[in-house]
């Protein structure tokens, strides 16, 4: 019986002395745990080990838990910068962007901020808000506003130029901002004009190109917008900023310089001032419209859109006599406009008048639609039809329901032989919705 008692007395005592030491843990993974956390984020595990986890821990060295290696011993993950630390991404440019060189590869950015630099580019055309740039790999428009930042730049000279916004103003490119350019040199800007005498068509090819041309005829006129021939080119829009009051159907000219633009889906040339045209020839221009002013209460019937004696200037207007509204008798006239562009009723007839006359001009409308508003104005003629000048009113409808009467009186410039009345119709930005309609009656227009 002692035997048996001297027995499980040892067989007690190793059970408690391994207890005491640590022994195997049920899980071999808790002498690393967390590694993966001390490692750069490497999946370090047990297994991953050369050593057995069993192997970690020898009863027999009496090993204690004081001896593991210490927190500190661990190497420590790098310094890993804080998210605010991180430098912003900087605005990259668009592929084939280059940072510098010719105007190719300016055109080639996406539009909005750049950084892009070209260099060696010469001066071919300054207007009043700007100026247009070309090299052998291209041209473009250089857009400044009327107040200039630096000093105005002059045709010939060659440039450098910071950009640091490009962008489109109606589909037509433009640098929209930019340092002021450095001054290289000079140059032959004429050595950049194309003669567009044998019929080259404006196109996006040669958009901000200067061009040149003789013998050009003016087929059709819409405000300053003209229709013209020349060469093998038929119903090119020329825009005649200064230029279209003295030009009149049939008239031919010569442009000395010009610039092809774009105007949304239209590429045109255009003059920014009268001296951009020379050789003017108005022997060959139609006669007035044969009208008189029987008909400026629109109560004659026949032929509509417009009505008898009047004559409309712009393609998104429809002008008829209707029964609808009127302000005497028993017909009014309806104005309706489809588009944003400036649209015109003209009087076909042509008033005589002299310099220093006062011409008078009158009309009743109504304007109840939150989409357009309208105005007068008179416009002054030579003994040749030659547009001498236009004077609007200075004020603009404004929505009722009922008849307002409109009026404006100006005296005849020098060199007035006749004169017209005409109401100018507008878009209002904040109503329009693609429609606007209004009324107008008892046209009249007197001379003293």
């Amino acid at each position: 019986m002692k035997k048996w008692s001297v027995i499980l007395v040892a067989v007690l005592a190793t059970a408690f002395l391994v207890t005491a030491c640590g022994g195997e843990s049920s899980d071999g993974n808790n002498d690393v745990s967390g590694a993966e956390d001390l490692v750069g984020g490497e999946d370090i595990t047990a297994s991953d080990s050369t050593t057995p986890a069993e192997d970690l821990v020898d009863p027999e060295d009496s090993v204690v838990p004081d001896d593991t290696a210490s927190p500190e011993d661990v190497p420590e993950p790098e310094d890993v910068p804080e998210s605010e630390d991180v430098p912003e991404p900087e605005d990259i440019p668009a592929p084939n962007c280059n940072p510098e060189g010719n105007i190719a590869n300016l055109k080639a950015c996406s539009e909005g901020p750049v950084d892009v630099t070209i260099n060696s580019v010469t001066v071919t055309y300054v207007f009043n808000q700007g100026y247009f740039i070309q090299d052998a790999s291209g041209a473009t428009e250089v857009y400044t506003t009327d107040e200039w930042e630096y000093d105005k730049v002059t045709v010939g000279q060659v440039i450098s130029l910071h950009v640091t916004e490009y962008g489109s103003f109606h589909a037509q490119q433009e640098i929209v901002a930019s340092d002021a350019p450095v001054v290289e040199g000079t140059g032959d800007a004429a050595a950049f004009i194309l003669d567009i005498s044998a019929g080259t068509l404006p196109s996006e090819d040669i958009e901000s190109h200067v061009v040149s041309g003789t013998g050009l005829t003016v087929d059709a006129l819409d405000g300053k917008n003209l229709t013209i021939s020349y060469g093998t080119a038929n119903d090119v829009v020329f825009r005649a900023n200064e230029a279209s009051e003295t030009m009149c159907v049939g008239a031919t000219f010569d442009l000395v310089t010009g610039i092809v633009t774009q105007f949304d889906e239209e590429h045109r040339l255009q003059a920014f001032f009268a001296e951009d045209i020379t050789n003017l020839n108005t022997d060959n221009c139609e006669a007035p419209v044969d009208a008189d002013d029987s008909n400026w209460g629109f109560e004659e019937g026949g032929p509509n859109d417009p009505p008898a004696d009047f004559v409309k200037s712009g393609d998104a207007l429809t002008a008829e006599w209707t029964t609808e509204m009127a302000h005497t008798g028993d017909n009014g006239c309806k104005l309706t406009w489809t588009a944003p562009d400036n649209q015109d009723l003209f009087q076909g007839y042509f008033m005589p008048i002299t310099a220093g006359q006062m011409a008078t001009f009158q009309v009743w409308g109504i304007d109840n639609d939150v989409a357009g508003r309208f105005r007068i104005a008179v416009e002054f003629y030579s003994d040749t039809f030659l547009s001498l000048k236009k004077e609007y009113s200075s004020s603009y409808t404004e929505d009722s329901a009922d008849w307002a009467q409109i009026d404006h009186g100006i005296e005849a410039p020098e060199g007035s032989a006749y004169v017209r009345g005409f109401v100018r119709l507008y878009d209002v930005a904040e109503g329009w919705n693609g429609e606007a309609t209004v009324y107008i009656d008892d046209w009249s227009l007197v001379v003293e």
